[in-house]
C-alpha cells in the first residue's frame, strides 16, 4: 500500500466512530427498530479492535519484520476508544426508555409479623 493510501485508511479508522454514531442517531430518529441490538455488537467490535491494536503495538516491539509502524495500531486503538462514545450514548438513551414506574400498590411494603 502506498503512503497516501495508508494515511487515508488511518483517517477513516479515526473518523469512523463518528460516522457510526451519526448512522445510529439517524436510524433512531427515522426508523422503527430496536436499538438494543446495537449495544452488544458495538461492545464486541470495540474489544476486537482494542485487542488487534494492542497486538500490533506488541508486534512493533518484537523483531517482527512485517510491522514497523505504530500508526495502524494507534488508529485501531483510537477507533476502539471512539466507539465508546456511540456505545455510551446508546446505553444512556436506552436507560431513559427502560425505566418503569412502580405503582404504590406494587411497592414492597414491610411485612409485619
Amino acid at each position: 500500500m502506498n503512503f497516501e493510501g495508508a494515511r487515508v485508511l488511518q483517517i477513516v479508522l479515526i473518523l469512523a466512530p463518528l460516522g457510526i454514531w451519526l448512522a445510529i442517531y439517524a436510524a433512531a430518529q427515522w426508523c422503527s427498530f430496536s436499538l438494543r441490538l446495537f449495544v452488544p455488537w458495538m461492545r464486541k467490535l470495540r474489544w476486537i479492535t482494542y485487542f488487534c491494536g494492542v497486538a500490533l503495538c506488541l508486534a512493533h516491539f518484537t523483531n517482527a519484520h512485517f510491522f514497523h509502524d505504530l500508526d495502524f495500531a494507534g488508529a485501531l486503538l483510537t477507533f476502539s476508544v471512539g466507539l465508546s462514545l456511540p456505545t455510551g450514548w446508546l446505553k444512556k438513551r436506552l436507560a431513559g426508555t427502560a425505566t418503569a414506574t412502580v405503582n404504590k400498590s406494587e411497592r414492597a411494603s414491610p411485612e409485619r409479623s
